[in-house]
């Protein structure tokens, strides 16, 4: 469910630089293009990780894990 809401939680220019979008444990990775979107999702992990929470209503994503 969580990886169905991405695009719509962080937008749909950061969702189309995102691939291999997976869990691990209860951590959400991510793989992007290159340096400068994995810095911009590394430093709006824990708001986009809020909100995908509060939109799932519970405790899901930890962390976000960005890896470029």
């Amino acid at each position: 469910m969580v990886l169905s809401i991405w695009a719509e939680i962080v937008g749909e220019r950061i969702a189309e630089h995102t691939e291999d979008l997976h869990f691990e444990g209860d951590k959400l990775a991510c793989k992007v293009q290159n340096q400068v979107w994995r810095h911009e999702i590394h430093a709006n992990r824990f708001s986009i990780a809020k909100r995908l929470n509060e939109r799932m209503q519970g405790q899901v994503v930890a962390d976000i894990i960005v890896r470029s």
